[in-house]
């Protein structure tokens, strides 16, 4: 038996060793954490064409095929479905899930979202403004990441975005109305119409802060801010039965404002990004993983009882790189008394997703009080203080 995964996740390797599941991985650049395993490079896991001869190659018969990279989810379906593999789906239940311009238009009215339009060459900044509002946020149609994402305000800002991320073709960005509003993120196990397994986390900051020197880390709310708690998994319901979401594990994120009000963001049919399935796994005990892995191989996900309360509760704070390199992992670990710690020096490091650095998880009674402690390593770290 192989299983063949698309990017490497350390939490894949973990899971699939606990099921004794070979894999093959195909990734787009080596790295360290690949050594002692299987794997092929390929210059782009979207470039769906480019991984089914890479797979052919190198596992002519694979029993499986998972992802957690958003890029690569169009890709892993292709696979699935050239091999004959479980959990298929249809080139359009892909696309629902990519494309943040088709996943918006097929929500229903009651889902709360931001205005969103194909941006093309043509399209000037008095264009966009009428139909999207002063500020407005442009963003990659099929985007993973935060990349090439960001807010646009006036004609001048346009022009450095196209500068700086030249397209040709007419669906190759979109455009969102700019919505107000603290982020969350909500993250489960969907098999047969339902959510088997969900639970509601809070981001410490905006994704987009990374453009100002900061890194997101997040924590889950495990039982408190009820009022959200219950909004997000309402709007989750509806938005992954809309979309006739498939058998998988999710990453769902939106927004919520001073009021209460929750806005839908975009939704992800692969476990969500950096340390957030570990995050949760130390929290709650699930193994968003093992259920991807399970669901690739067509069995039955094992996954604790969906329980809104924990306690301890654990965060991830995803940390940046100090700009006068004054703050080393022991430093961290000293001062703040941290359970884990990566924060590698100038030498043997280099810079993630949202430009972080490392990261920190953090343990305390309760959503509030982690998420404190976790503002207060990033800032500490990044020389925010």
């Amino acid at each position: 038996m192989t299983l063949v995964c698309l990017g490497y996740r350390g939490g894949f390797v973990a899971a699939a060793r606990k099921r004794d599941v070979p894999l093959h991985f195909v990734v787009d650049k080596v790295r360290p954490e690949l050594a002692g395993n299987q794997f092929t490079l390929v210059s782009d896991l979207g470039d769906a064409q480019q991984v089914l001869r890479a797979v052919r190659e190198a596992v002519p018969k694979p029993d499986g095929a998972v992802t957690g990279n958003e890029r690569a989810v169009f890709s892993v379906n292709v696979l699935r479905l050239a091999f004959g593999l479980p959990a298929a789906s249809d080139f359009e239940a892909v696309i629902r899930f990519r494309d943040k311009r088709v996943q918006k238009s097929l929500l229903g009215a009651e889902v709360r979202r931001a205005r969103c339009r194909y941006v093309s060459s043509d399209d000037t900044y008095a264009t966009l403004r009428s139909d999207l509002g002063a500020r407005f946020v442009l963003k990659p149609a099929d985007g993973y990441g935060a990349r090439a994402t960001m807010p646009i305000s006036s004609p001048a800002e346009l022009e450095d975005y196209r500068r700086n991320n030249p397209t040709s073709g007419d669906v190759d960005l979109v455009g969102e109305s700019y919505v107000q509003g603290e982020e969350f993120h909500v993250d489960g196990v969907w098999m047969r119409g339902s959510a088997t397994w969900m639970t509601v986390s809070r981001y410490t900051t905006s994704n987009l802060s990374w453009l100002e020197g900061y890194a997101p880390g997040s924590a889950p709310l495990a039982g408190q801010q009820s009022p959200l708690d219950d909004a997000a998994r309402a709007m989750t319901l509806r938005v992954m039965s809309d979309l006739a979401a498939p058998d998988c594990v999710f990453h769902l994120e939106g927004y919520v404002s001073e009021e209460g009000t929750v806005t839908f963001g975009e939704v992800g049919s692969r476990p969500g990004g950096p340390l957030i399935p570990e995050t949760l796994e130390r929290t709650y005990g699930i193994d968003l993983y093992g259920a991807a892995i399970d669901i690739a191989l067509g069995r039955e996900p094992a996954v604790p009882p969906s329980e809104r309360v924990a306690s301890p509760v654990y965060g991830c704070a995803l940390l940046t790189r100090h700009p006068e390199d004054a703050v080393t992992e022991s430093d961290l670990r000293a001062r703040f008394g941290l359970d884990e710690c990566h924060y590698p020096p100038p030498d043997k490091g280099r810079r993630k997703v949202y430009g972080h650095w490392g990261h920190a998880y953090v343990r305390g009674a309760d959503h509030a009080s982690v998420v404190a402690s976790m503002r207060a390593v990033a800032a500490y770290a990044g020389g925010h203080e």
